[in-house]
């Protein structure tokens, strides 16, 4: 995959083709979520349709849909591009599925966005992203959020970055009162540089639009400009040219 600099927010987990998976539900719906991802300053999106091993996933059909709604965004802003990927949830033999191209890397490079249950234990987690590691892949934990295991456990983060796994926190879990404790410690990985990419995990344009641009204005308080850099521009560059980010 090239990169050419672009400018704007990265989404880095959208439900944004229609009819796929338990994201938008048609063109149309499609269409009024890019219009508010250009809206709130997101310039580039990739699509991560939904894996799981047990449904089915219609890799020509999902293709096909990638490029209609290609068209259609490049139609509507010539500066908001997609890129396709996969929101993988874990099983034993999610190499073989990545090898077999059965669900597709982030943008075609070796990032991998890899989902568990919330209630997963760190132990099944841990082992989780590092069969991916061993398998040649940089796996990103989708909404870092929602794992039990992991709330208010910053050394088990700092393990898993230290093994060579990335943070994926979604933008509405930084959004809340000071009395949140789930917020107040999303708001603690990003201070602490714990997280390296940002989603909206957008699946409609009515309960779950894709939203960034309040919780960017939010984190330009809360952080300095270096840090706000590195997760906007430096991360969401070494992951389009498919480079390893410095942990």
């Amino acid at each position: 995959m090239s990169y050419h600099g672009h400018e704007g927010y990265l989404d880095i987990n959208a439900h944004i083709l229609p009819n796929i998976d338990y994201g938008s539900s048609c063109l149309v719906e499609t269409k009024c979520m890019l219009k508010k991802a250009y809206m709130e300053g997101i310039r580039t999106i990739v699509a991560t349709p939904y894996y799981y091993p047990e449904k089915e996933y219609d890799t020509k059909k999902i293709k096909e849909t990638y490029d209609m709604v290609c068209k259609e965004a490049r139609n509507m802003f010539p500066d908001l591009y997609l890129l396709l990927g996969s929101e993988i949830y874990y099983h034993e033999n999610i190499v073989a599925t990545l090898k077999s191209k059965k669900a597709d890397t982030l943008g075609d490079t070796s990032y991998v966005l890899i989902d568990f249950e919330p209630i997963a234990t760190y132990k099944k987690i841990y082992q989780g992203v590092k069969k991916l590691i061993d398998g040649g892949y940089l796996p990103v934990l989708a909404h870092v959020e929602q794992y039990d295991c992991l709330f208010n456990r910053m050394e088990r983060c700092i393990e898993l970055i230290q093994l060579g796994t990335y943070l994926q926190l979604d933008c509405e879990s930084t959004i809340g009162g000071r009395f949140n404790k789930r917020v107040t410690y999303n708001l603690r990985l990003l201070k602490e540089n714990r997280i390296h990419f940002l989603g909206t995990n957008c699946r409609n344009i009515r309960e779950h639009p894709p939203r960034m641009r309040e919780c960017m204005e939010q984190l330009k308080i809360k952080l300095d400009s270096s840090q706000i850099k590195k997760l906007t521009v430096s991360n969401v560059e070494r992951f389009m040219k498919n480079e390893y980010i410095d942990n």
